[in-house]
Parts: structure tokens; sequence; C-alpha cells
């Protein structure tokens, strides 16, 4: 995924943060693709805590300390060795770049990453050249242990859906019932600026997934013959996707038409490949 396209995440999953720890928000100050120096580079997301002694109820944010940076990964964006460098260059750059010496401690700092799927080549790396252990916290949010920033992996996949709903509707696939779900919720927070990012993007995003499967679809009636084997070919390589993506089976059949019995198939080839 290029850079431009991943950036279009950035302010739905900030907002789905603002949704998820809205219990919280008056002791929390956020920031959007906050400017580091005076170059072009940017944290996705900042949350700094008004006070810092102040436990965050949701578990998303109960490792929040004072300064709280947030790396962001978009739909079939992958977190990889690179992007965790550069987020930690980021989070030490946040700490110097105050004209005061020393005046954010690093022990106040925290490091956060949002990703669609387990990122197992990063986690590989950081067990063997850091001896950062990857511990499952609660389902789907994970603490990287053994450094000196706490640091955190949420991996949108393996989210539940009661705590962690928006999140995991902006970063993956919903289906029809998260889908009523969503919008029930919804129709009580309209005059929220925050939901209606959040439930906009997802479902625009929604859309887009359904209106290029009927455009599959449509073509298939048309040039059946001619088309047949590309169609196999796309629906084969968007299972594979999701199949990383760790989503349900269930769902990968929905939006690809492939049997459950092909999309078990390719799971096994998936795995022996590893």
């Amino acid at each position: 995924m290029s850079k431009k396209l991943n950036n279009q995440y950035h302010p739905p999953v900030c907002a789905s943060l603002h949704i998820i720890l809205e219990e919280d928000e008056k002791s929390l100050h956020f920031e959007e693709e906050h400017q580091l120096g005076t170059g072009f580079k940017s944290i996705d997301c900042l949350i700094i805590k008004k006070e810092p002694k102040v436990k965050i109820r949701k578990r998303i944010g109960q490792i929040f300390l004072g300064y709280n940076l947030i790396e962001i990964k978009g739909y079939g964006d992958t977190l990889s060795i690179d992007d965790y460098y550069k987020a930690l260059g980021y989070c030490f750059f946040y700490k110097a770049d105050t004209g005061k010496a020393d005046s954010i401690k690093i022990q106040d700092l925290t490091l956060t990453f949002i990703c669609p799927a387990l990122p197992r080549k990063l986690l590989a790396h950081l067990k063997k050249v850091w001896k950062i252990e990857c511990v499952e916290k609660w389902k789907g949010i994970y603490y990287l242990e053994g450094f000196v920033l706490p640091m955190q992996l949420i991996v949108a996949s393996r989210l539940d859906g009661e705590e962690n709903l928006w999140l995991r509707s902006i970063l993956m696939p919903i289906d029809s019932a998260e889908a009523e779900e969503l919008t029930e919720i919804y129709k009580g927070s309209k005059d929220n600026n925050y939901y209606n990012r959040a439930y906009g993007f997802i479902f625009g995003k929604s859309k887009k997934l359904k209106e290029e499967a009927k455009m599959r679809e449509a073509i298939h009636i048309i040039y059946s013959e001619e088309f047949e084997e590309l169609e196999k070919k796309l629906s084969t390589e968007t299972a594979v996707k999701m199949l990383r993506d760790d989503l349900p089976l269930k769902k990968i059949k929905e939006y690809t038409g492939l049997s459950i019995k092909e999309i078990k198939k390719l799971q096994e080839e998936l795995m022996q490949s590893v």
C-alpha cells in the first residue's frame, strides 16, 4: 500500500480512538499528524494525558503514561521492521524536540502500533535482535516487553468486538451483523464528529469492496468464458490476503465467493509455505 493510501486510515483510526476512550476523554489531549521539528515528518497520532497519574479504563489505554505515540497501518498494509525503527526514531526525536533539556522524561513515553494483522517477521526480528517478547495481554492487544519504552501492538483482526468494534471495523472488512450493530450505535451519536468520521469511512470502504465484487460478477456474466480463469485468480489472491490477516473463513467466503473447502486448502498451502 502506498504511503498516501495508508494515510487515509489515520483520521478514522484516530476518530475510533476518541470513541473507545471517550469515558476518559476529558483527561486526554489528542493530536493527529503531530509535526516533528520543521520538516515533513509526523507522528500519526499523539495522545497526552493531562493528568499523568489518572488510569485509563479501556484496555488499549491502560499502558498509557504522559506522552503516547501511535503508529497506524491501514488495511492491506503490514508493519515492517523498518516501520518499527521509524516509529522508535520519531519517539526519541519527539522527546528531544522540546527546546528545554529533558523536559519530557524517557520514563513518561509509550509507543503503540496499530495494524491489521500480526507482523510475524517484525516480532521474530525483535525477539532475535533485542530479546523483546510479544505477550498477549488481552485479545488482539499485545505488550512488547523487554525494552526501555513500554510498547504495545494492537492487531485489528484479533480484537474483540465489544470494546474495540469501531477500530476493528475501520481496519478490517465488516459483515452484515457488524454493519447493523455499528448503525444502531451511530443513530444515537450523529451529533458527534468522531462517530461521523468513523462511520462514514467504514461504510465508504465497505461499499467500495462490495462494488468491486459486483463488478467482477457483471464481468463474469458478460464474458464468462474469457474471464472465468482471471476471476478465479483474483478471488484466490484476495482469499490468501485475507487469510494472512487472520479473517474468519465465513467472511472470506462472503467476499471472494470461494467455498469453505477451497479456502481451507489455500490455508493449508499458506501454512506450509511459512
